[in-house]
């Protein structure tokens, strides 16, 4: 019984609702080890992506299930604790947008869907591993495990679905996700407008909040729509240019 009730009281713990104020330590051992363990994980997958091709499908539905989860106890979590809030827990930042079209592109089989995901899952995940955003809890907590896996796995599973699977490319399926990212943003500006949220931080940033306070909104959030419709774009050009390589080598062992 005893035992029981130390596992019980563990997970009361773990789940439990009302935060103490603490923030990760940026660029700390933990943080630099998590950045580093999802770059390595990433780099794995592109250096091994040929054996990756003619090994067991499975790898990347794995990896989506446990997203697919990781946003299920995130939820219940938010209901369970009544943590949840219209200001802060609704699917609008841009990885949990990308999470979900991951989600549907991969179990439907839909590229448009995963096209969104991994233009998204670039950018976001990195930005987010680097500048982690995380709810207010002492370790252990499942926001921390929840934030950093899902980030984790964001950025293998996008790696997995460009390198491994070699999901079409084109400057026409560029202007479609250009196009989808910019008119959810639109929406979310509207939308923290009324609700006074921070979604996408597009009302406010995790990082320099003291120089962007400085800022008139509307000056700030143009600066924030042309800083993430270049980062879409340098990786697109990223994507582009891997792609024009791989098929340089490939006319080079032809003629060889």
């Amino acid at each position: 019984m005893n035992f029981l009730n130390r596992i019980l009281e563990f997970f009361a713990y773990f789940f439990r609702s009302k935060p103490e104020g603490y923030d990760i330590e940026k660029f700390g051992f933990t943080h630099i080890f998590l950045v580093t363990f999802a770059f390595v994980g990433a780099i794995l997958i592109y250096v091994n992506r040929d054996k990756l091709k003619n090994s067991n499908k499975n790898i990347l539905k794995f990896f989506v299930v446990l997203l697919f989860l990781q946003q299920v106890i995130l939820y219940g979590w938010y209901i369970i604790s009544g943590a949840f809030s219209i200001e802060t827990s609704l699917p609008l930042y841009d990885c949990r947008v990308a999470i979900i079209c991951l989600i549907y592109g991969v179990f439907f089989n839909n590229n448009k869907s995963k096209r969104i995901g991994i233009y998204l899952g670039f950018v976001g995940s990195i930005v987010a591993l680097i500048s982690p955003d995380l709810d207010r809890f002492i370790f252990p907590h499942y926001t921390w495990i929840s934030f950093f896996v899902g980030h984790i796995l964001l950025l293998w599973v996008s790696c997995y679905i460009f390198f491994v699977e070699e999901i079409e490319i084109s400057f026409k399926k560029y202007t479609e996700v250009f196009i989808f990212t910019n008119v959810l943003h639109i929406a979310v500006i509207i939308f923290n407008s009324i609700s006074k949220s921070n979604y996408a931080f597009l009302s406010e940033p995790p990082i320099f909040k003291e120089v962007a306070g400085r800022l008139h909104p509307i000056t700030y959030i143009a600066i924030m729509m042309l800083m993430l419709n270049f980062s879409l774009y340098l990786v697109h050009s990223y994507f582009m240019k891997s792609r024009d390589g791989k098929l340089k080598l490939s006319h080079r062992k032809i003629e060889n």
